[in-house]
């Protein structure tokens, strides 16, 4: 529960090779309007070939594509105290 709580904070999943040995992947929640989450997007590589720097971008990137198709679908992030930092939606701080 511990993990699930930090994912919830900072907004997205990491799976490094939990799910499938050689396989790194982030993913994210993408919100409807209600700032429920319905469906996620991620990017998955080989572990070896994703280092620091790519697993940064890749958060980034991730943040912002779930960014983009929530708000295609009515979420107004301001409005439920979320913040978008780097273009991805996390909870604001209390």
């Amino acid at each position: 529960m511990e993990e699930l709580e930090k994912t919830r904070r900072r907004g997205y999943a990491v799976d490094s090779e939990e799910h499938e040995r050689g396989v790194f992947c982030i993913a994210a929640p993408i919100l409807d309007y209600s700032g429920r989450p319905r469906y996620a997007i991620s990017i998955s590589a080989p572990s070896v070939r994703v280092s620091d720097r790519h697993q940064q971008e890749f958060v980034r990137l991730v943040q912002h594509a779930a960014s983009e198709i929530s708000a295609l679908l009515g979420m107004n992030f301001a409005s439920f105290g979320l913040l978008i930092p780097d273009g991805g939606p996390r909870v604001a701080p209390e």
